[in-house]
Protein backbone atom coordinates (compact mmCIF):
# COMPACT_ATOMS: atom_id res chain seq x y z
CA UNK A 1 0.00 0.00 0.00
CA UNK A 2 2.75 2.57 0.51
CA UNK A 3 4.62 1.77 -2.36
CA UNK A 4 1.14 2.77 -4.61
CA UNK A 5 0.52 5.30 -2.10
CA UNK A 6 4.02 6.82 -3.29
CA UNK A 7 3.58 6.24 -6.42
CA UNK A 8 0.33 7.65 -6.81
CA UNK A 9 1.63 10.77 -4.81
CA UNK A 10 4.40 11.26 -7.42
CA UNK A 11 2.02 11.30 -10.42
CA UNK A 12 -0.31 13.53 -9.25
CA UNK A 13 2.19 16.04 -8.17
CA UNK A 14 3.98 15.74 -11.61
CA UNK A 15 1.08 15.01 -13.75
CA UNK A 16 -0.48 18.63 -11.98
CA UNK A 17 2.97 20.00 -12.42
CA UNK A 18 2.81 19.28 -16.46
CA UNK A 19 -1.55 20.67 -16.61
CA UNK A 20 -0.13 24.15 -14.78
CA UNK A 21 3.51 24.28 -17.09
CA UNK A 22 1.16 23.42 -20.44
CA UNK A 23 -1.70 26.20 -19.43
CA UNK A 24 -0.55 28.14 -17.57
CA UNK A 25 3.03 29.37 -18.34
CA UNK A 26 1.71 28.90 -22.24
CA UNK A 27 -0.19 31.77 -22.66
CA UNK A 28 2.43 33.85 -21.72
CA UNK A 29 4.89 32.86 -23.59
CA UNK A 30 2.53 33.05 -26.46
CA UNK A 31 0.11 35.59 -25.85
CA UNK A 32 -3.84 35.24 -25.56
CA UNK A 33 -4.10 35.15 -29.01
CA UNK A 34 -2.43 32.42 -30.37
CA UNK A 35 -3.06 29.91 -27.30
CA UNK A 36 -6.46 30.34 -27.58
CA UNK A 37 -6.10 29.07 -31.22
CA UNK A 38 -3.77 26.27 -30.36
CA UNK A 39 -6.03 24.82 -27.67
CA UNK A 40 -8.85 24.68 -29.94
CA UNK A 41 -7.00 22.36 -32.38
CA UNK A 42 -6.10 19.98 -30.15
CA UNK A 43 -9.57 19.75 -28.33
CA UNK A 44 -10.88 16.87 -30.27
CA UNK A 45 -7.54 14.78 -29.34
CA UNK A 46 -8.16 15.10 -25.77
CA UNK A 47 -11.53 14.70 -25.74
CA UNK A 48 -10.61 11.15 -27.44
CA UNK A 49 -8.09 10.42 -25.11
CA UNK A 50 -10.53 10.94 -22.27
CA UNK A 51 -13.09 9.14 -23.47
CA UNK A 52 -10.43 6.11 -24.22
CA UNK A 53 -8.45 6.32 -21.42
CA UNK A 54 -10.20 5.10 -18.53
CA UNK A 55 -11.82 2.39 -20.59
CA UNK A 56 -8.95 1.02 -21.58
CA UNK A 57 -6.99 1.30 -17.95
CA UNK A 58 -10.02 -0.03 -16.03
CA UNK A 59 -9.92 -3.05 -18.56
CA UNK A 60 -6.02 -3.33 -17.95
CA UNK A 61 -6.64 -3.19 -14.00
CA UNK A 62 -9.54 -5.57 -13.85
CA UNK A 63 -7.55 -7.82 -16.04
CA UNK A 64 -4.50 -7.83 -13.26
CA UNK A 65 -3.18 -11.17 -12.30
CA UNK A 66 -5.73 -13.15 -14.36
CA UNK A 67 -5.19 -15.96 -17.03
CA UNK A 68 -7.00 -14.07 -19.70
CA UNK A 69 -4.68 -10.85 -18.52
CA UNK A 70 -2.86 -10.91 -22.17
CA UNK A 71 -6.67 -11.53 -24.09
CA UNK A 72 -8.05 -8.49 -22.69
CA UNK A 73 -4.84 -6.73 -23.52
CA UNK A 74 -4.89 -7.56 -26.88
CA UNK A 75 -8.85 -6.87 -27.52
CA UNK A 76 -7.74 -3.27 -25.78
CA UNK A 77 -5.11 -2.57 -28.48
CA UNK A 78 -7.05 -3.68 -31.21
CA UNK A 79 -10.11 -1.54 -30.62
CA UNK A 80 -7.60 1.10 -29.95
CA UNK A 81 -5.92 0.37 -33.01
CA UNK A 82 -9.31 1.13 -34.34
CA UNK A 83 -9.93 4.02 -33.10
CA UNK A 84 -6.35 5.58 -34.26
CA UNK A 85 -7.19 6.53 -37.69
CA UNK A 86 -10.68 7.72 -37.46
CA UNK A 87 -9.74 9.80 -34.77
CA UNK A 88 -6.64 11.00 -36.45
CA UNK A 89 -8.73 11.94 -39.42
CA UNK A 90 -11.94 13.44 -37.48
CA UNK A 91 -9.07 15.74 -35.76
CA UNK A 92 -7.41 16.70 -39.53
CA UNK A 93 -10.59 17.87 -40.63
CA UNK A 94 -11.46 19.36 -37.51
CA UNK A 95 -8.28 21.12 -37.82
CA UNK A 96 -9.22 22.50 -41.42
CA UNK A 97 -12.20 23.83 -40.13
CA UNK A 98 -9.58 25.94 -37.91
CA UNK A 99 -7.33 27.07 -40.94
CA UNK A 100 -4.26 25.24 -39.51
CA UNK A 101 -1.48 25.10 -41.98
CA UNK A 102 0.14 21.35 -43.32
CA UNK A 103 3.00 21.87 -40.63
CA UNK A 104 0.31 22.08 -38.27
CA UNK A 105 -2.00 19.67 -39.62
CA UNK A 106 0.99 17.08 -39.40
CA UNK A 107 1.83 17.95 -35.54
CA UNK A 108 -1.88 17.10 -35.20
CA UNK A 109 -1.63 13.88 -36.70
CA UNK A 110 1.16 12.96 -34.94
CA UNK A 111 0.19 13.59 -31.53
CA UNK A 112 -3.12 11.95 -32.07
CA UNK A 113 -0.82 8.94 -32.65
CA UNK A 114 1.18 9.25 -29.49
CA UNK A 115 -1.48 9.54 -27.92
CA UNK A 116 -3.07 6.24 -28.46
CA UNK A 117 0.40 4.96 -28.22
CA UNK A 118 0.64 5.86 -25.19
CA UNK A 119 -2.78 4.95 -23.80
CA UNK A 120 -2.39 1.42 -24.62
CA UNK A 121 1.15 0.54 -23.16
CA UNK A 122 0.14 2.62 -20.25
CA UNK A 123 -2.78 0.27 -20.13
CA UNK A 124 0.16 -2.29 -20.12
CA UNK A 125 2.00 -1.37 -17.24
CA UNK A 126 -1.04 -1.00 -14.99
CA UNK A 127 -2.47 -4.60 -16.12
CA UNK A 128 1.33 -5.46 -14.54
CA UNK A 129 0.66 -2.93 -11.59
CA UNK A 130 4.34 -1.51 -13.37
CA UNK A 131 4.13 1.43 -10.26
CA UNK A 132 7.28 3.09 -10.77
CA UNK A 133 7.24 2.84 -14.79
CA UNK A 134 4.10 4.93 -14.00
CA UNK A 135 5.41 7.70 -11.84
CA UNK A 136 8.37 7.98 -14.34
CA UNK A 137 6.55 8.86 -17.24
CA UNK A 138 4.78 11.53 -15.56
CA UNK A 139 7.98 12.84 -14.31
CA UNK A 140 9.43 12.85 -18.06
CA UNK A 141 6.45 14.28 -19.46
CA UNK A 142 6.88 17.23 -16.37
CA UNK A 143 10.57 17.59 -17.81
CA UNK A 144 9.95 17.06 -21.30
CA UNK A 145 7.41 20.15 -20.79
CA UNK A 146 9.99 22.61 -19.56
CA UNK A 147 12.16 21.52 -22.27
CA UNK A 148 9.74 22.16 -25.13
CA UNK A 149 8.79 25.48 -23.32
CA UNK A 150 11.54 27.99 -25.53
CA UNK A 151 9.24 26.56 -28.83
CA UNK A 152 6.18 28.54 -27.62
CA UNK A 153 9.00 31.82 -28.53
CA UNK A 154 9.78 30.52 -31.71
CA UNK A 155 6.47 29.63 -33.20
CA UNK A 156 3.50 29.99 -31.57
CA UNK A 157 0.45 27.32 -32.27
CA UNK A 158 2.98 25.48 -34.50
CA UNK A 159 5.34 25.39 -30.89
CA UNK A 160 2.54 24.04 -28.84
CA UNK A 161 1.99 21.35 -30.92
CA UNK A 162 5.33 20.19 -31.40
CA UNK A 163 6.08 20.60 -27.15
CA UNK A 164 2.91 18.13 -27.18
CA UNK A 165 4.38 15.55 -29.61
CA UNK A 166 7.67 16.19 -27.74
CA UNK A 167 6.25 15.59 -24.45
CA UNK A 168 4.20 12.47 -26.03
CA UNK A 169 7.69 11.02 -26.86
CA UNK A 170 9.65 11.47 -23.90
CA UNK A 171 6.10 9.13 -22.40
CA UNK A 172 6.73 6.77 -24.85
CA UNK A 173 10.34 6.30 -24.30
CA UNK A 174 10.38 5.77 -20.90
CA UNK A 175 7.23 3.36 -20.81
CA UNK A 176 9.15 1.48 -23.79
CA UNK A 177 12.39 1.28 -21.35
CA UNK A 178 10.17 -1.30 -19.05
CA UNK A 179 11.27 -4.28 -20.11
CA UNK A 180 8.04 -6.07 -19.03
CA UNK A 181 6.14 -2.86 -20.91
CA UNK A 182 8.32 -3.51 -23.68
CA UNK A 183 7.87 -7.42 -24.00
CA UNK A 184 4.14 -7.44 -23.53
CA UNK A 185 3.84 -4.84 -26.30
CA UNK A 186 6.16 -7.28 -28.36
CA UNK A 187 4.30 -9.74 -27.83
CA UNK A 188 0.76 -8.91 -28.68
CA UNK A 189 2.32 -7.05 -31.95
CA UNK A 190 3.38 -11.02 -32.77
CA UNK A 191 -0.05 -12.40 -31.48
CA UNK A 192 -3.33 -11.30 -33.83
CA UNK A 193 -5.59 -14.54 -32.87
CA UNK A 194 -7.42 -15.39 -29.71
CA UNK A 195 -5.47 -16.67 -26.86
CA UNK A 196 -7.89 -19.45 -25.95
CA UNK A 197 -9.18 -17.62 -22.87
CA UNK A 198 -12.85 -17.13 -22.06
CA UNK A 199 -13.22 -13.40 -21.61
CA UNK A 200 -16.40 -10.95 -20.49
CA UNK A 201 -17.41 -8.71 -23.11
CA UNK A 202 -15.30 -5.82 -22.59
CA UNK A 203 -18.19 -3.50 -23.71
CA UNK A 204 -19.63 -3.31 -19.83
CA UNK A 205 -15.96 -3.37 -18.13
CA UNK A 206 -15.38 -0.03 -20.37
CA UNK A 207 -18.73 1.62 -19.45
CA UNK A 208 -18.23 1.12 -15.92
CA UNK A 209 -14.66 2.51 -16.28
CA UNK A 210 -15.98 5.24 -17.86
CA UNK A 211 -19.32 6.58 -16.33
CA UNK A 212 -17.44 8.01 -12.98
CA UNK A 213 -15.22 10.32 -15.57
CA UNK A 214 -18.48 11.36 -17.66
CA UNK A 215 -18.73 14.27 -15.27
CA UNK A 216 -15.21 15.90 -15.71
CA UNK A 217 -15.47 14.68 -19.58
CA UNK A 218 -18.73 16.98 -19.94
CA UNK A 219 -17.27 19.70 -18.40
CA UNK A 220 -13.55 20.10 -19.38
CA UNK A 221 -13.07 18.82 -22.82
CA UNK A 222 -16.51 18.53 -24.03
CA UNK A 223 -17.62 22.10 -22.65
CA UNK A 224 -13.81 23.19 -24.51
CA UNK A 225 -15.15 21.97 -27.58
CA UNK A 226 -18.74 24.10 -27.63
CA UNK A 227 -16.51 26.58 -26.52
CA UNK A 228 -14.23 26.48 -29.27
CA UNK A 229 -17.22 27.41 -31.35
CA UNK A 230 -18.54 29.36 -29.70
CA UNK A 231 -15.70 31.91 -28.03
CA UNK A 232 -13.05 33.77 -29.61
CA UNK A 233 -9.40 32.64 -29.28
CA UNK A 234 -9.24 35.15 -26.48
CA UNK A 235 -12.08 33.91 -25.05
CA UNK A 236 -11.04 30.08 -25.13
CA UNK A 237 -7.99 31.04 -23.84
CA UNK A 238 -9.73 32.33 -20.69
CA UNK A 239 -12.00 29.50 -20.37
CA UNK A 240 -8.93 26.96 -20.25
CA UNK A 241 -7.22 28.92 -17.69
CA UNK A 242 -10.43 28.49 -15.53
CA UNK A 243 -10.91 24.85 -16.32
CA UNK A 244 -7.07 24.07 -15.34
CA UNK A 245 -7.18 25.89 -12.08
CA UNK A 246 -10.37 24.32 -11.27
CA UNK A 247 -7.96 21.16 -12.18
CA UNK A 248 -5.53 22.02 -10.11
CA UNK A 249 -7.98 22.39 -6.81
CA UNK A 250 -8.92 18.93 -7.15
CA UNK A 251 -4.54 18.07 -6.62
CA UNK A 252 -4.81 20.31 -4.06
CA UNK A 253 -8.06 18.61 -1.92
CA UNK A 254 -6.94 16.11 1.25
CA UNK A 255 -8.59 13.17 -0.87
CA UNK A 256 -8.81 11.76 -4.05
CA UNK A 257 -11.72 10.06 -5.86
CA UNK A 258 -9.93 6.68 -6.07
CA UNK A 259 -8.68 7.00 -2.64
CA UNK A 260 -12.49 7.91 -1.62
CA UNK A 261 -13.47 4.78 -3.90
CA UNK A 262 -10.62 2.49 -2.10
CA UNK A 263 -12.23 3.80 1.31
CA UNK A 264 -15.95 3.74 0.90
CA UNK A 265 -15.42 0.00 -0.80
CA UNK A 266 -13.39 -0.76 2.18
CA UNK A 267 -15.68 0.06 4.84
CA UNK A 268 -18.77 -1.04 2.79
CA UNK A 269 -17.12 -4.78 2.57
CA UNK A 270 -17.35 -4.30 6.58
CA UNK A 271 -20.48 -3.56 7.87
CA UNK A 272 -21.26 -0.97 5.57
CA UNK A 273 -20.97 2.92 5.17
CA UNK A 274 -20.03 4.79 8.27
CA UNK A 275 -19.46 8.32 9.79
CA UNK A 276 -15.27 8.17 8.34
CA UNK A 277 -16.21 8.51 4.72
CA UNK A 278 -18.83 11.76 5.37
CA UNK A 279 -15.78 13.46 7.55
CA UNK A 280 -14.00 13.05 4.40
CA UNK A 281 -16.14 14.38 2.21
CA UNK A 282 -17.33 16.92 4.76
CA UNK A 283 -13.08 17.97 4.53
CA UNK A 284 -12.83 18.18 1.23
CA UNK A 285 -16.27 20.21 1.13
CA UNK A 286 -14.87 22.60 3.27
CA UNK A 287 -11.92 23.21 0.96
CA UNK A 288 -13.49 23.54 -2.08
CA UNK A 289 -16.06 26.22 -0.30
CA UNK A 290 -12.65 28.12 0.65
CA UNK A 291 -11.50 27.12 -2.60
CA UNK A 292 -14.73 29.11 -4.52
CA UNK A 293 -14.01 31.99 -2.62
CA UNK A 294 -10.30 32.05 -3.26
CA UNK A 295 -10.54 32.07 -7.12
CA UNK A 296 -13.40 34.36 -6.89
CA UNK A 297 -11.32 37.10 -5.61
CA UNK A 298 -7.74 36.34 -6.94
CA UNK A 299 -8.69 35.28 -10.57
CA UNK A 300 -9.04 39.00 -12.06
CA UNK A 301 -5.25 38.82 -11.45
CA UNK A 302 -4.34 35.60 -12.69
CA UNK A 303 -6.26 36.06 -16.19
CA UNK A 304 -5.15 39.58 -16.17
CA UNK A 305 -1.38 39.11 -15.66
CA UNK A 306 -1.53 35.68 -18.07
CA UNK A 307 -3.30 36.95 -20.67
CA UNK A 308 -2.45 40.75 -20.47
CA UNK A 309 -5.79 41.60 -20.36
CA UNK A 310 -8.10 44.34 -18.48
CA UNK A 311 -10.07 43.75 -15.82
CA UNK A 312 -13.24 44.76 -18.42
CA UNK A 313 -12.30 41.74 -20.91
CA UNK A 314 -12.22 38.62 -17.92
CA UNK A 315 -15.66 37.24 -19.06
CA UNK A 316 -15.42 34.59 -16.98
CA UNK A 317 -14.79 35.94 -13.75
CA UNK A 318 -18.71 35.24 -12.50
CA UNK A 319 -17.98 31.38 -12.87
CA UNK A 320 -14.83 31.39 -11.02
CA UNK A 321 -17.01 30.13 -7.58
CA UNK A 322 -18.76 27.35 -9.30
CA UNK A 323 -15.29 25.76 -10.57
CA UNK A 324 -13.91 24.43 -7.66
CA UNK A 325 -16.91 22.06 -7.47
CA UNK A 326 -15.51 20.99 -11.02
CA UNK A 327 -13.03 18.73 -8.12
CA UNK A 328 -15.87 18.19 -6.17
CA UNK A 329 -17.59 15.90 -7.83
CA UNK A 330 -15.48 13.20 -8.65
CA UNK A 331 -15.35 12.41 -5.78
CA UNK A 332 -18.94 12.18 -4.24
CA UNK A 333 -18.74 9.92 -7.24
CA UNK A 334 -16.01 7.57 -6.31
CA UNK A 335 -17.42 7.24 -2.92
CA UNK A 336 -20.70 6.19 -4.52
CA UNK A 337 -19.01 3.85 -6.68
CA UNK A 338 -17.32 2.50 -3.30
CA UNK A 339 -20.59 1.60 -1.86
CA UNK A 340 -21.35 -0.28 -4.83
CA UNK A 341 -23.78 2.32 -6.51
CA UNK A 342 -22.82 1.56 -9.61
CA UNK A 343 -26.14 2.01 -11.83
CA UNK A 344 -26.89 5.19 -10.20
CA UNK A 345 -23.81 6.66 -11.01
CA UNK A 346 -24.68 5.00 -14.77
CA UNK A 347 -27.89 6.64 -14.83
CA UNK A 348 -27.65 9.84 -13.22
CA UNK A 349 -24.58 10.63 -16.38
CA UNK A 350 -26.60 9.51 -18.96
CA UNK A 351 -29.10 12.28 -17.95
CA UNK A 352 -27.19 14.82 -16.65
CA UNK A 353 -24.40 14.36 -19.24
CA UNK A 354 -26.31 15.50 -22.21
CA UNK A 355 -28.35 17.78 -20.52
CA UNK A 356 -25.27 20.16 -19.47
CA UNK A 357 -23.96 19.71 -22.70
CA UNK A 358 -27.62 20.60 -24.51
CA UNK A 359 -27.64 23.57 -21.84
CA UNK A 360 -24.07 24.76 -23.05
CA UNK A 361 -25.15 24.40 -26.58
CA UNK A 362 -28.04 26.60 -26.38
CA UNK A 363 -26.74 28.72 -23.39
CA UNK A 364 -23.92 29.04 -24.01
CA UNK A 365 -20.84 27.23 -22.36
CA UNK A 366 -20.48 29.53 -19.34
CA UNK A 367 -23.86 29.22 -18.22
CA UNK A 368 -23.76 24.76 -19.08
CA UNK A 369 -20.40 25.10 -17.28
CA UNK A 370 -21.59 26.38 -13.95
CA UNK A 371 -24.93 24.93 -14.12
CA UNK A 372 -22.98 21.41 -14.71
CA UNK A 373 -20.73 21.86 -11.80
CA UNK A 374 -23.47 22.57 -9.28
CA UNK A 375 -25.91 19.79 -10.73
CA UNK A 376 -23.24 17.10 -10.80
CA UNK A 377 -22.45 18.27 -6.66
CA UNK A 378 -25.84 18.72 -5.84
CA UNK A 379 -26.86 15.81 -7.35
CA UNK A 380 -24.09 13.27 -6.28
CA UNK A 381 -23.94 15.22 -2.94
CA UNK A 382 -27.94 14.37 -2.32
CA UNK A 383 -27.03 10.56 -3.17
CA UNK A 384 -24.38 10.43 -1.48
CA UNK A 385 -26.37 11.65 2.18
CA UNK A 386 -28.92 9.07 1.25
CA UNK A 387 -26.88 6.28 0.90
CA UNK A 388 -24.94 6.61 3.79
CA UNK A 389 -28.70 8.01 6.03
CA UNK A 390 -29.88 4.96 5.13
CA UNK A 391 -27.66 2.67 5.75
CA UNK A 392 -27.27 4.45 9.68
CA UNK A 393 -30.82 3.87 10.25
CA UNK A 394 -31.04 0.05 9.18
CA UNK A 395 -27.89 -1.07 11.38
Amino acid sequence: MRRILIAGGIAQAASASSLLAQNILAPVLMGAESYGQAVALVVLPFLSQGLLEPMVNGAAIAAEGRHERMEILRRSAKHLSICAPVIAVASLLYGVTRHASPAQSGLLVLFVGLVLINTGLRAIAFAGMRLRILAAHQLAALAATFFALPLLWLSDVSGYLAMLCLVQMAVLFVLLWDQDVRQTAKTLLRTNQQTGHATPPLGSVYLANLSPRVTQLSLGPGMLMLASFQLGAVQIAEFRILQTLSGAIGYALPVNAPLMQAIARRTSRSHGPSMGTPILIAAATTATATACIALWAIYPLIVNHLLQLNAASTQFRWLAPFAPLYALAPLLGGTLLGWGEKNFILYFNVIMAPSVIALGLTAGVGIGFAAGCILFALGLGWATLRVNHHDLETR
